[in-house]
């Protein structure tokens, strides 16, 4: 997660001190290893299908930077200063790691710049120089006060020593944020100094709109000194839709938990109404994986069945037994019951068992997934009554769709919508996807395959007859996840979702509340703050707190002076208080001795 990201866990008391004396000792922990692992795969994953999104781009660009020519063209009056442009509307860090990445694994010399380091265009020269030279030890002696920092005498001294034979890129990050007038006054230095100084700018934008951006921002007299090339990241909903489909149901990549419709209504949602970011999807999905696993002890069997010993252990297989004989069961099931029952290692048999069966169920659901997907994108590029695979479009929708049980009912009438050819083409891609699967799985759908591959040679006039065969292969794999086993709901979320509160938590509200009424954030149970006892209490407030509530009761008649004012008078209580408690008798002894003195002047 970067930086900003800020997330949420509410406190439950419920789950906390008494709830986990019936845990086994170390079943946190557990709780917590089972956590990483699923989520580093998952993440991992993401990051593979992502690098392969953004690769063709980032080579593009850094094939770009390679081949730039910073000499004098014929018929300009003078050289152009390279600048690419990179319009990065949902890359975030994700592009910006793949692009540096491939950077440096070439004869470039790399600086990053930002705009709280380019507030005039001495600061921005000084710290693009520093950039490059700065641990570097190459940087030519010199006498103190020969050079100022921001000359570029000094980094064109220091390239002509060590930097022969590379190129020098800058990095204007969040360049919008940028003064135009100190990056005018860049530009123009750095395009004096071609072409001995071959150095070329990126600027990574979050507009989409980069040429025009540049025309607005900058003059025509600098302009007419820059040689832009503008590059687009892809992003939308097409990388969503990769990320969703290639990370939980792809039938190749065992992955749990998978998510459920209600999760993927609200990942979509999120993505594409309030930030379309590769950085927001992962921390959504960071935090759907967190909740899934604090939510519920037993996900510790997500991946391997830790074996029940000590009381906590029992206690926990106890429970599990419980939760199995939920549902109801065949009568002639009675003795499995009883030995899983009596018998610890049975137990841990069974649940590795059924573990393997909900990912054979979850790897056919899967694979009707990726070939339904094949269908519907079919439907919609012939443009064919979109509208009747409407419901199948998405991950959330087909997901949906099978938990529901409707599955594909009534996609063999938007694929009589399509004429002979068109059905032969769709075939051909339904095999082209075994084709390019690995081996393994091949050779696992050898008969599917082969119902696939009849399709392709249906002779003329069979529409009818491919639409309702693809309806019945597909069907026949899209099966809801739930039906696979009694306690599905550890792989998979269901309707299980999380709280909009976890990823964009109401933290100013909090903090008010925090300042004005500490203590009923520091004490347990919660003590109900009564605002009618806030004088009586204020003085055993935080010194940030009694200053805050000066301020909420200050109103917008009150000055600073009149406010710290008050404030003193609050400590000097707090502090008099505290004093009376330290030394009674010595203030008891003090106001007596006062008291004396006094009668003796009134003699």
């Amino acid at each position: 997660m970067d930086s900003t990201t800020t997330i949420y866990i509410q406190h439950q008391p419920e789950h906390g001190p008494d709830a986990a004396k019936d845990d086994a000792p170390d079943t946190p922990l557990l709780i917590l290893d089972a956590y990483n692992t699923a989520w580093t795969r998952c993440f991992q994953r993401i990051k593979s299908i992502i690098a392969d999104i953004y690769q063709p781009v980032a080579s593009e660009i850094v094939d770009t930077l390679e081949t730039i020519d910073f000499s004098l063209l014929q018929g300009l009056p003078s050289p152009e200063l390279p600048v690419i442009t990179i319009s990065d509307l949902s890359g975030g860090s994700v592009f910006l790691d793949i692009l540096t990445t491939r950077v440096d694994s070439r004869d470039f010399l790399v600086t990053h710049l930002y705009p709280t380091e380019a507030s005039s265009i001495a600061t921005a020269l000084k710290n693009i120089i520093n950039g490059f030279v700065e641990g570097s030890g190459d940087l030519p002696k010199r006498k103190a006060g020969a050079l100022a920092a921001f000359d570029l005498s000094l980094l064109q001294a220091w390239f002509e020593d060590a930097g022969q034979g590379h190129r020098l890129v800058v990095f204007l990050h969040d360049f919008e944020q940028f003064d135009q007038h100190v990056m005018q006054d860049v530009f123009y230095a750095f395009h004096r100094r071609l072409p001995r100084l071959p150095l070329a700018f990126v600027l990574l934008l979050s507009t989409p709109l980069a040429p025009s951006y540049l025309q607005t921002m900058l003059p025509r007299s600098i302009l007419s000194y820059l040689r832009p090339q503008h590059f687009s990241v892809p992003g939308g909903k097409p990388v969503l839709d990769s990320v969703l489909f290639g990370t939980f149901f792809d039938p190749t990549f065992d992955l749990t938990p998978i998510p459920g419709p209600a999760l993927l209504d609200l990942v979509e949602e999120y993505y594409q109404t309030h930030h379309t970011s590769v950085d927001t999807l992962l921390n959504l999905l960071q935090v759907a994986y967190f909740e899934h696993f604090r939510a519920d002890q037993c996900s510790v069997l997500m991946h391997e069945t830790p074996p029940f010993v000590g009381a906590g252990g029992l206690r926990f297989a106890q429970a599990l037994l419980e939760r199995i004989n939920l549902g109801k069961t065949p009568k002639k099931q009675k003795d499995d019951w009883r030995r899983l029952s009596s018998s610890t290692s049975a137990l841990v048999h069974y649940i590795d068992s059924i573990r393997a069966t909900f990912i054979q169920h979850a790897k056919r659901t899967k694979l009707g997934f990726a070939l339904l997907r094949i269908v519907v994108d079919c439907v919609v590029q012939n443009g064919r009554r979109v509208k009747l695979v409407e419901k199948w479009r998405g991950a959330a929708r087909i997901c949906r769709a099978a938990d529901s049980g409707e599955g594909v009912n009534g996609l063999a009438t938007a694929l009589r919508e399509l004429d002979h050819s068109q059905l032969q083409d769709l075939a051909k891609r339904l095999h082209d996807y075994f084709e390019f699967a690995p081996l393994e799985f091949r050779q696992a759908q050898v008969a599917l395959r082969s119902k696939i591959l009849s399709l392709r040679s249906a002779p003329e006039r069979s529409e009818e007859h491919i639409a309702d065969a693809l309806e019945a292969i597909i069907g026949d794999l899209l099966k809801p996840f739930r039906d696979a086993t009694p306690i599905w709901d550890l792989w998979y979320t269901g309707g299980e979702t999380f709280s909009f509160d976890l990823i964009n938590p109401a933290f100013r509200s909090s903090v008010v509340a925090g300042l004005a009424f500490p203590h009923a954030f520091t004490s347990w149970p919660p003590l109900a703050t009564d605002p009618a006892s806030d004088e009586d209490d204020i003085q055993t407030l935080p010194d940030t707190s009694i200053l805050f509530r000066g301020y909420l009761k200050a109103g917008k008649m009150i000055n600073v002076y009149d406010w710290f004012d008050s404030f003193r008078v609050v400590l000097e209580a707090q502090r008099d208080a505290q004093n009376l408690r330290d030394n009674p008798v010595k203030r008891s002894g003090k106001r007596q001795g006062c008291g004396s003195t006094k009668t003796k002047g009134v003699r």
